[in-house]
């Protein structure tokens, strides 16, 4: 376990990727919980590698034993950060866990939103998702264009 919780750092400067693709998460959230494996999917996508992946849990509610459960209950292919003051929360405006944000090398927000349209509102989801919103973007990012959906709703648990 030492070695897992080295992922919990301060954030840093974006890296040198086609664009760095940020998760925010909760480990107490139901969604955040069934999201990971999307989440893992997408990123061991061979048609994603040049994108560079990290899911951040934000705000001081949670202690590093409940970190350390998510960590250990969902394993994630993603680096995850500590933002214990919500900085870059409140950077992107993220509101709701999971919400995601693909940001260019210049610093623009290329696609804001949920995941996919798994969930319709907080308590009630779908069998399985028919719109794959951050693939999709993804797909059109890596294909030279910007994403024909750059913004979508996210719906799930409040971010505190």
């Amino acid at each position: 376990m030492a070695q897992q919780m080295e992922v919990f750092k301060e954030y840093d400067k974006p890296r040198d990727c086609m664009a760095n693709v940020y998760f925010f998460l909760q480990p107490d959230c139901p969604l955040s919980q069934n999201q990971t494996k999307t989440l893992a999917d997408i990123v061991t996508n061979e048609k994603f590698k040049d994108f560079c992946f990290t899911a951040f849990f934000s705000g001081k509610l949670y202690d590093r034993e409940e970190y350390e459960y998510f960590i250990l209950h969902y394993p994630s292919p993603y680096q995850i950060k500590l933002d214990p003051k919500l900085e870059m929360a409140h950077s992107l405006g993220a509101t709701v866990v999971p919400e995601v944000f693909v940001v260019g090398s210049n610093g623009e927000v290329l696609y804001q939103g949920a995941i996919n349209d798994w969930a319709v509102r907080e308590g009630a989801k779908r069998q399985s998702p028919n719109q794959h919103y951050l693939q999709n973007a993804l797909t059109d990012i890596a294909q030279g264009s910007k994403p024909k959906v750059a913004k979508t709703v996210a719906v799930g648990c409040i971010l505190e």
